[in-house]
């Protein structure tokens, strides 16, 4: 079943890629080739939200994919970190699955680091499998106004 997941999920995402204009077309996918490989391959929906960032965000925003973020005083990996261009400030983008949505020790964790996160100057935004993969033009307007919001 993984595996038909994984090949669908692979011809999505090239169907998604050829969508967007020409000129796009030929930077979305340098940029996806050379980040897909670092997103964490037991999660397949960081590489949707992954080309739906590069297609839907500003090329001047760094996206950095299973990023470690230093001197919180605590080990912190998240999904996505994103610099954005004008303050470098950070913005964390985490993808929540159905499995880690139900189990209760790790959405308390979550809910404790994202609050030193957001007390170390890095809001946090959270998005559900289902709203990722069937929701994504949403997803993305909600980062763009969180980038909107931050990066002044």
């Amino acid at each position: 079943m993984e595996q038909s997941f994984n090949v669908n999920l692979e011809e999505h995402l090239t169907k998604r890629i050829n969508e967007t204009a020409d000129w796009l077309n030929h930077s979305v996918r340098a940029r996806y080739l050379a980040l897909a490989p670092q997103c964490d391959p037991q999660s397949p929906p960081e590489k949707v939200l992954l080309i739906e960032m590069l297609i839907g965000l500003p090329e001047e925003i760094t996206i950095l994919p299973q990023k470690d973020i230093a001197g919180l005083g605590f080990p912190c990996r998240v999904d996505f970190l994103l610099i954005l261009p004008y303050t470098k400030k950070n913005l964390v983008i985490e993808c929540d699955g159905e499995r880690h949505q139900k189990d209760s020790y790790t959405i308390k964790n979550d809910k404790k680091r994202d609050r030193k996160l957001l007390l170390a100057g890095i809001p946090v935004l959270r998005f559900a499998t289902e709203e990722i993969l069937y929701r994504s033009a949403e997803v993305i307007q909600e980062i763009r106004r969180a980038i909107n919001e931050f990066d002044r």
